[in-house]
């Protein structure tokens, strides 16, 4: 586990580092667009990786917090809201080890309550008045879980067209299932058509869904989505069993790694980055599978 949770670590690091020397245009400016474009989860992942080292795991809790407060006043949303899932979660799994229904279910709870009361703290102008504008000014384009993402009713309603085989291609999507998407977008409260159609089909003609799991589950269907569906069950039972000195940086690199194959393309260096949360989400879930088996074995001894 150490192995792993360092392999992420210097990895999250060395990304932070080459992003701030060489990053792309939009990430230049101010540290508002360098901290949202660029940095914002592989510093927090650095951070949180060195206070598992040097610190007790509650501080590793309150840097979360406080980075997702940070966050979110800085215009990073859907950050912010992750990070605050993180740190419930965490807290849900403290104490009564090995109770995973209970951390399920205050988790789901947890998720529930941040995903309601997190928008409204926002809109109030909680964390300032330039996040509270954007968000107002997106309220017509969708629900704030999906934190300004407009692709997915696309998604839906190219599944729904061809649910088994998929489309060979996703830019073979026809406009009657363009229309179907706008009617489960507006079911959904977006409102503004002409906005999110222009990033669902691009100026020049290209059809964007933005989600490693949707690409392929729309172009090969299920058998061809279902890498990434296993990948997700991962990442979710890695996020609730993990506990310990890694069991925030597992947490949080579980959840990320989870939005990012919802709601991001394989760009960049995120095809490295899922990586090694997987391979970080591997070893939690391993290390839980064998102390709990080592524990049955023992109090099968103890019996006999």
């Amino acid at each position: 586990m150490d192995s792993a949770a360092i392999l992420v670590g210097w990895l999250a690091l060395s990304s932070t580092l080459y992003t701030i020397a060489f990053g792309s245009s939009n990430t230049r400016g101010s540290f508002e667009a360098l901290w949202k474009f660029g940095i914002a989860y592989t510093a927090t992942i650095f951070i949180l990786y060195l206070a598992a080292r040097l610190l007790p795991t509650i501080f590793s809790i309150i840097v979360l917090f406080a980075l997702g407060a940070m966050g979110t006043f800085l215009n990073f949303r859907s950050f912010g809201l992750v990070c605050a899932v993180a740190g419930a979660m965490c807290i849900a799994k403290a104490g009564r080890r090995g109770n995973t229904f209970r951390t399920i279910v205050l988790a789901s709870m947890a998720v529930l309550a941040i995903s309601y009361l997190l928008p409204l703290a926002i809109d109030s102008g909680a964390f300032g008045t330039t996040t509270q504008y954007k968000s107002l000014s997106q309220a017509d384009n969708g629900p704030a879980i999906l934190g300004g993402r407009t692709e997915p009713p696309l998604s839906i309603a190219a599944i729904q067209a061809r649910p088994l085989l998929g489309w060979g291609n996703a830019q073979s999507i026809d406009g009657s299932t363009v229309n179907h998407a706008v009617a489960i977008a507006q079911s959904l409260g977006m409102n503004n058509v002409q906005t999110y159609t222009q990033l669902w089909i691009r100026s020049d003609g290209f059809v964007s869904l933005h989600s490693m799991l949707f690409v392929p589950w729309v172009e090969g269907g299920p058998v061809a989505a279902f890498p990434m569906l296993l990948m997700i069950g991962l990442f979710v039972w890695a996020a609730i069993v993990a506990r310990g000195r890694w069991g925030v940086l597992v947490t949080l690199v579980s959840l990320q790694s989870i939005w990012d194959v919802l709601f991001s393309p394989w760009t960049g260096a995120r095809v490295v980055a899922v990586a090694a949360a997987a391979v970080l989400a591997g070893f939690a879930v391993l290390g839980r599978a064998t102390s709990r088996s080592a524990a049955t074995m023992n109090l099968a001894g103890r019996r006999i």
